[in-house]
């Protein structure tokens, strides 16, 4: 079961939503976590949250590489990344700061709702509210992070300048694991 409080903070997000209903559809009764095997993706582009979704999958090397990838991902990105690490596509300190917090979502088993401005070169690009959630893989290894992210308060004009930065100022967090969070 979803913590109902991350339930309650994405309920004003049509998008965010749609995303926390396949996750709770993915999770398995044993650990309480997502599954990527129990993922349904059809209903994820059905919904329409495939455009604003990515996966990362830590590997044996310990780096975050970007897995799936939608389209709103690599306009924001300003190119494809996936099989790349974050250092390969964003500044050192950027993927340090953005890779701190994969880590997090999967050593604490928590899915972080992260708010904060995006920009690209000196100006404001967006806000941006996205959800980090950690996914097991089918060996059952938690590996795997799964985000979807919307964009308030665009300003395409921003999209041509060089460089991304991620100003994030709210973080909440909500634990996953088996049983009732409520209890």
């Amino acid at each position: 079961m979803l913590p109902p409080s991350a339930i309650e903070a994405c309920k004003d997000s049509p998008l965010l939503a749609a995303f926390l209903s396949v996750i709770g559809d993915a999770l398995d009764p044993a650990s309480g976590l997502p599954s990527r095997p129990r993922l349904d993706v059809v209903r994820l582009g059905r919904l329409g949250v495939m455009p604003f979704l990515w996966i990362m999958e830590r590997g044996d090397d310990g780096l975050f590489r970007f897995r799936l990838t939608g389209e709103e991902t690599e306009r924001t990105w300003g190119r494809n990344p996936r099989g790349r690490t974050l250092a390969e596509i964003l500044e050192r300190a950027q993927a340090d700061l953005l890779e701190a917090d994969l880590f997090a979502a999967l050593d604490s088993r928590t899915m972080r709702l992260q708010s904060g401005e995006v920009r690209r070169g000196g100006l404001h690009y967006y806000t941006v509210r996205r959800l980090l959630v950690p996914m097991c893989g089918k060996d059952g290894a938690l590996r795997f992070v799964i985000a979807c992210f919307e964009r308030l308060d665009v300003d395409p004009a921003a999209v041509l300048e060089a460089g991304i930065t991620f100003v994030i100022d709210r973080v909440e967090v909500f634990p996953l694991g088996p049983g009732d969070p409520a209890a």
